[in-house]
């Protein structure tokens, strides 16, 4: 049984995933290899549930595998070095990334650079992200 069966049940109840895509094995690999330090959470999250859009909200979008800055916002910006991102909410405002100098937690990056931890882990903001929003509708 893996770490995410449960959520995927609840993504397919609510059916907040439609075009999620089989992550490509070589891919993840590139990113493991460049990065050893991945999250573990998230490479399973990556394996057992791919990539693409989650329909909350806001619509949070899972890269299929991680970027960094400079591929982000064409540029270094000494605010936010040492992230690496694993998606965004569609609407633009806001990315999601990996604080690699600070544990790998979980951190949101928004227009103005300003950073808000999110979560001590990614397996714990993912969830949380999703039970939120299904909180919200079900009231």
């Amino acid at each position: 049984m893996g770490r995410y069966n449960e959520l995927m049940l609840v993504l397919n109840n609510y059916q907040l995933i439609n075009e999620f895509e089989e992550i490509l094995e070589e891919e993840l690999e590139k990113d493991i290899k460049k990065y050893p330090d991945l999250p573990k959470d998230y490479i399973e999250f990556l394996r057992e549930v791919g990539w693409g859009d989650i329909e909350i909200d806001t619509c949070l979008s899972i890269f299929h595998g991680v970027i960094e800055t400079e591929v982000i916002y064409k540029r270094k910006i000494k605010e936010i070095q040492g992230i690496l991102y694993f998606g965004d909410y569609v609407v633009g405002d806001c990315y999601c990334g990996f604080a690699i100098n600070d544990n790998w937690r979980i951190v949101e990056i928004y227009d103005d650079f300003q950073i808000r931890i999110a979560d001590e882990n990614f397996e714990g903001y993912i969830k949380s992200t999703i039970s939120k929003y299904i909180n919200t509708v079900t009231r």
